[in-house]
């Protein structure tokens, strides 16, 4: 994406992500600039790096492919510069290639809401670059006009982020798919793109949240659950304490105490009004206020998860009380393991082949 940062901001955020390497092409003043952050299992070679195109071959044990981050020139004159590059680059690239970015252009007027309509002949570069290239797009799910903006006083919305696979590409990772994502502190929604279906999967354990301690509401449930409904024999204490979480559990479901799940609901909200053609202003600022307030409750949960550790170190941001979380996580955490082949596998399937492979010639 275009950063508009330097690359000690950019450091900044590698290491909060817990990226393992990283590389940026620094911004023309306040314009433009790339980055890219990579885990240590895949080995990446930069072939081309300029300020609109990251060209890189990536490999992860016997697979190997190719992907291109695109950043196409806000000026339409001279974006035909960056399409004719990667029309050559994919004239002799036959093996799984994908591109990804912000292309700042469109494919037709359908993939235009407001404003006036385009002469045809100004779709033509980028056609021409997805069919010499093979290029197909992703299948999507959510909002794909990724980008809105004011025109003219006029509100309009366009398919600049998205991705396209070669043919070799789907034949490598056929169940890639693109979500775009609600729009935050941007004009542009992100593109999250997986490679396969392989869902990293995290049940929490019920903790106690002080922000309910003063809802009368709440220690009716505790007592109510604690008393039970035990006239026949005299449960044990710890019936008791299963008895007053599931309650607790319950009761929680029908308040509005779960900040996550409001941002959820406030980010869908926001960004479902900016989409319309005629947005509501006043509405979308209720909103932000709305998701402010959320935030900051957000904010005093993860204080209380992350312990102790605010007092000394935190700071007035819950990416500070989250990252302290994440932490105590990824210690626990097995990011790959190898098989008997030497080969470094990510998947959570292949892991747990490993993981019962070794088990069982360790027992037997």
């Amino acid at each position: 994406m275009e950063t508009m940062n330097s690359d000690m901001f950019i450091l900044k955020v590698f290491r909060w992500l817990g990226y393992d390497y990283f590389h940026t092409i620094e911004p023309d003043g306040k314009s433009g600039g790339l980055a890219i952050f990579w885990k240590h299992h895949l080995h990446t070679d930069f072939l081309v790096e300029d300020k609109n195109l990251l060209d890189l071959e990536i490999s992860q044990g016997c697979k190997r492919w190719f992907i291109s981050c695109v950043y196409d020139n806000p000026r339409q004159r001279l974006r035909h510069l960056l399409l004719d590059k990667i029309s050559n680059i994919g004239v002799n690239r036959t093996a799984p290639w994908c591109l990804i970015g912000d292309f700042n252009d469109i494919l037709s007027n359908k993939e235009k809401i407001g404003g006036p309509s385009r002469v045809e002949s100004s779709f033509q570069d980028f056609k021409n670059m997805i069919s010499t290239s093979d290029m197909h797009e992703l299948g999507g799910t959510g909002n794909s006009f990724t980008w809105g903006g004011k025109r003219n006083e006029e509100w309009i919305q366009c398919k600049l982020d998205r991705c396209f696979g070669n043919s070799q590409w789907f034949s490598l990772f056929p169940n890639s798919h693109q979500w775009f994502l609600e729009k935050l502190g941007s004009d542009h929604r992100p593109v999250l793109v997986k490679f396969v279906n392989d869902h990293e999967l995290f049940r929490g354990t019920f903790r106690f949240d002080k922000r309910y301690a003063e809802d009368p509401l709440y220690q009716a449930a505790i007592h109510k659950a604690w008393i039970g409904n035990f006239s026949s024999h005299n449960p044990s204490s710890m019936r008791r304490l299963v008895d007053c979480r599931s309650s607790i559990s319950h009761w929680k479901k029908g308040k509005d105490y779960n900040a996550k799940s409001r941002i959820k609901k406030l980010r869908f909200d926001l960004d479902e009004e900016k989409s319309y053609q005629f947005p509501c202003w006043n509405k979308i600022s209720v909103i932000q206020n709305q998701l402010g307030i959320a935030f900051r409750e957000e904010e005093s949960f993860w204080r209380l998860k992350s312990r102790d550790k605010w007092m000394s170190r935190g700071d007035k941001n819950s990416k500070f009380f989250q990252a302290s979380v994440k932490a105590n996580r990824v210690k626990n955490c097995l990011s790959f393991l190898v098989d008997e082949n030497g080969i470094e596998q990510t998947l959570n399937r292949e892991k747990r082949k490993i993981a019962e492979q070794f088990f069982e010639n360790l027992f037997t």
